[in-house]
């Protein structure tokens, strides 16, 4: 467990990061049973001669050993919600957002959608405030995706392409690539293939270039879909002949059905 959260959490302060391991290792007798985790880590996570830094780190491993099930949730969010009042009267935003993004990712979990987006904003209009650029990022990733969900395409390819635009300016190609990928699918779902064609397309070479089979299958679905809507049948149906030949001779059963019905 040590050393789990050495690697995990490395990148935080050393102080904090032996904190952890000194607390992990108090609780170990607990720790064993894997019911637990969360709760021992949770109640800890909230004493008070505790800093902030370290208290979202274990929140953050109570999370990673969680069940994700909506009676958890109901049962930890008072908690959550009294810490957040109390460091909000003390004017302690950090503290305030890493918790409003904690309940936003648990309501999340248990496909709570209205709450999750409740908590995700706040925690967003926070991070913005802190000049948290890559928080600001990620959380916009959360959103699009829960928009997403809700098959609300337009709203979800507003709060990708935010979260994208951070990520190109840092040079992040893969997570880049991720949020170009979400934004073809949203534009393919709105019908609007002459501009989900270049993003797929531009993706495509990209994994075919990298070799990477998987993502290459997932992006050629997409792209074929988008020429089939686009009325290039023909070239749809070249991507789609492709696809079964890679998926067939990778054991792709899903995709090579996939292709197979549009194919012929």
């Amino acid at each position: 467990m040590a050393s789990y959260i050495l690697v995990m959490y490395g990148a935080m302060y050393v102080y904090e990061t032996l904190v952890l391991v000194m607390l992990v290792a108090d609780a170990r007798p607990l720790l064993a049973r894997p019911s637990a985790i969360p709760d021992t880590l949770w109640n800890t996570a909230f004493s008070d001669r505790l800093d902030t830094a370290t208290s979202s780190a274990l929140m953050k491993i109570a999370l990673d050993h969680w069940q994700f099930e909506r009676d958890s949730v109901n049962k930890h969010v008072p908690f959550l919600l009294q810490r957040c009042e109390a460091y909000r009267d003390h004017g302690d935003e950090r503290s305030v957002f890493h918790l409003e993004f904690t309940l936003g990712t648990l309501y999340k979990q248990v496909n709570d959608a209205p709450k999750s987006i409740q908590h995700f904003f706040a925690a967003l209009s926070l991070a913005d405030k802190l000049e948290e650029v890559e928080d600001v990022a990620l959380i916009n990733m959360e959103i699009g995706l829960i928009y997403y969900m809700q098959a609300s395409w337009e709203r979800a390819i507003t709060f990708f392409r935010r979260s994208l635009s951070f990520y190109e300016s840092v040079g992040d190609t893969r997570r880049s690539t991720v949020r170009r990928y979400l934004i073809a699918l949203s534009l393919n779902n709105l019908d609007r293939y002459t501009e989900s064609l270049p993003l797929f397309r531009s993706i495509y070479r990209q994994y075919e270039e990298a070799g990477n089979i998987p993502r290459l299958l997932e992006t050629g679905t997409g792209l074929a879909n988008a020429l089939r809507g686009a009325g290039q049948a023909d070239s749809a149906e070249r991507v789609y002949l492709q696809l079964l030949e890679i998926a067939r001779k990778n054991n792709d059963q899903r995709t090579a059905f996939y292709a197979t019905v549009y194919a012929g």
